[in-house]
């Protein structure tokens, strides 16, 4: 599974990257860089990865899709599973 959230705010996606990687302990494949922009980051279950998806078409496919989620519908979805298990 893989969910692409959207994070503007730079202590919200801060506090989102920590908590992604405490929380699940992916592949960190976020840089100093993607962790300042705006870009979506992207948390994919199925490849164990956390990376921010900054290419435009990575962008238009996830946008033109309706992929892009928020935090909260991340978290509402992910803790969903974890009580299905």
């Amino acid at each position: 599974m893989q969910y692409i959230v959207a994070v503007h705010d730079l202590d919200e996606r801060k506090s989102f990257y920590n908590y992604i990687l405490e929380k699940y302990n992916l592949n960190d494949l976020v840089n100093d860089n993607s962790l300042k922009s705006v870009f979506p980051f992207v948390v994919d279950f199925d490849k164990n990865q956390l990376w921010v998806c900054s290419s435009i078409a990575c962008l238009a496919a996830a946008a033109h899709l309706g992929k892009i989620i928020t935090i909260d519908e991340f978290k509402e979805r992910t803790n969903q599973k974890e009580l299905k298990k």
